[in-house]
């Protein structure tokens, strides 16, 4: 068994949920994640085709990143962001709104809320918003093994661990549709090992 280099996932598609317009797509040059009672809330949804990982291999760690730039409201520093499987698969990563996740078809919960048919609370992954700038990881490892298994693509939502709050606090992350600097479009970074007999490349001189 051997370990093969890293592979690295930056083609997503995303937008984000927003309670305040329930039937509008946001799907813009950045995602945000906020909190704040009175129907304000707003979640991340990413979707990651990792169907070309070679077959068979064994995954022994993934990991998600977005990369923070923005702050809104109250400064969202030391917060928990939750990212978990988002199961219904037949989701449009292009057009889905609070209220529906395709077309005019609802979500069970408004929000991609209902933890049976929405999404998954099973192997939750969690970061906390830092103090400055820069990217925030999401340790996905046994959800894209379920996701292996099923369709090899990861859909994943993030949110506010605490999404009811009297102040508004939210930040931002660039999208996939950022491309005045790609390399800080969000991305899936998938590491595994793989069977069988591992022929080194030898130079002869």
């Amino acid at each position: 068994m051997w370990a093969a280099s890293p592979e690295t996932y930056q083609d997503a598609d995303d937008l984000y949920l927003e309670e305040q317009n329930p039937t509008t797509v946001r799907d813009l040059l950045y995602v945000s994640v906020r909190a704040e009672s009175g129907g304000y809330r707003k979640r991340a949804m990413l979707q990651f085709d990792f169907t070309a990982l070679p077959a068979g291999v064994t995954i022994t760690n993934a990991t998600f990143s977005m990369y923070y730039y923005l702050i809104s409201g109250t400064n969202p520093v030391g917060r928990t962001y939750n990212a978990r499987r988002i199961v219904r698969n037949d989701w449009d990563p292009a057009a889905a709104v609070w209220d529906y996740y395709k077309d005019t078809t609802v979500w069970s919960t408004a929000g991609a809320d209902n933890t049976s048919t929405d999404v998954s609370n099973t192997d939750l992954a969690t970061d906390t918003v830092p103090a400055s700038y820069g990217w925030m990881d999401w340790d996905v490892t046994n959800i894209v093994i379920t996701e292996q298994a099923d369709n090899e693509v990861l859909n994943i939502q993030v949110y506010d661990n605490d999404e009811i709050e009297g102040s508004y606090l939210q930040a931002s992350f660039y999208s996939s549709t950022y491309v005045t600097d790609t390399a800080k479009q969000p991305k899936l970074v998938i590491t595994y090992t793989t069977s069988g007999s591992f022929i080194p490349t030898i130079a002869i001189y």
